[in-house]
């Protein structure tokens, strides 16, 4: 599998760094020293310390958890998942700039997907019924429908092996299958709990060559991801890529979900190749 580094390293939009946070204060209000937090008629409130960490530190219940959490998800019969995600780029004078992203995918298996991805210009994604797909761009205004493989998982390979797409949250779902996903794992640590979306997560970090990402996920019965952030570490302004989920276990999908129906003034592109690009954002 490709996984992550797939995400960071082949994606032009993936290559996003931090900013420094700017601080804003009064003058005459000193800031709190370092690593603690004002508190009214008090002393200073500690913050928690990170976990003081050997080098190439593997923690086996961090791996464990991305085993867990890919196990989960392959299990899933029917879902919508909808990710808001911010993508930093770098442009040629070296500024960091971000870009916002929604991307929604609803899926019944074995053999039904949609995918739309939203942001500043209209509506793209994918419609899959089990016997063909269909790529549709709105803003170039044209749709190409393909045969396909009977199941999702046929198609993931189809897209990524003839087209060059990778379906969106294709890397967490076959997270484990295979054996080298976790050996290119050079660090992996849990951080605690925090909040995301209304949700208590778990918190992970993980590192590997090029890449420092970490992960959010539920709670273990159903350790589904609550947010993801990669930072690419081998460009000096460290773009990042994150993105923070928002599930439906119980979805209303039907046969007209998964049925593209072109808006007027679409052009079908036949046999053409559609360029992977705009599919992108979605990871």
């Amino acid at each position: 599998m490709k996984m992550l580094r797939s995400v960071g390293l082949s994606l032009t939009f993936c290559y996003l760094g931090f900013t420094s946070p700017l601080s804003f204060a009064a003058a005459s209000d000193p800031a709190p020293a370092s690593g603690a937090a004002a508190t009214p008629g008090g002393p200073p409130a500690e913050r928690p310390a990170p976990p003081a960490l050997a080098p190439n530190t593997v923690d086996p219940k961090a791996v464990e958890a991305l085993l867990a959490m890919g196990r989960h998800l392959r299990s899933l019969q029917t879902f919508v998942v909808t990710g808001d995600s911010a993508t930093e780029a770098v442009l040629d004078n070296g500024q960091n700039v971000t870009f916002l992203h929604r991307t929604v995918v609803q899926l019944r298996r074995p053999d039904r997907v949609r995918a739309e991805i939203t942001g500043s210009a209209k509506p793209r994604g994918l419609v899959y019924n089990g016997k063909t797909f269909t790529l549709y761009d709105n803003n170039q205004r044209y749709y190409t429908v393909q045969s396909a493989p009977p199941t999702i998982d046929g198609l993931v390979q189809v897209l990524r092996d003839q087209y060059g797409i990778e379906m969106p949250l294709a890397d967490l779902f076959y997270w484990g299958t295979d054996g080298d996903d976790t050996k290119r794992l050079t660090t992996a640590t849990t951080l605690g709990l925090e909040r995301v979306n209304g949700k208590l997560c778990r918190h992970y970090a993980f590192r590997e060559q090029g890449l420092d990402w970490e992960l959010w996920l539920q709670g273990n019965k159903q350790p589904l991801p609550c947010r993801l952030s990669i930072t690419d570490v081998t460009q000096p302004s460290r773009p990042t890529f994150s993105v923070a989920y928002r599930w439906n276990l119980r979805p209303g999908l039907n046969a007209v979900t998964f049925t593209y129906r072109p808006a007027a003034g679409m052009r079908e592109i036949g046999a053409m190749r559609v360029s992977p690009e705009p599919y992108k954002e979605a990871q």
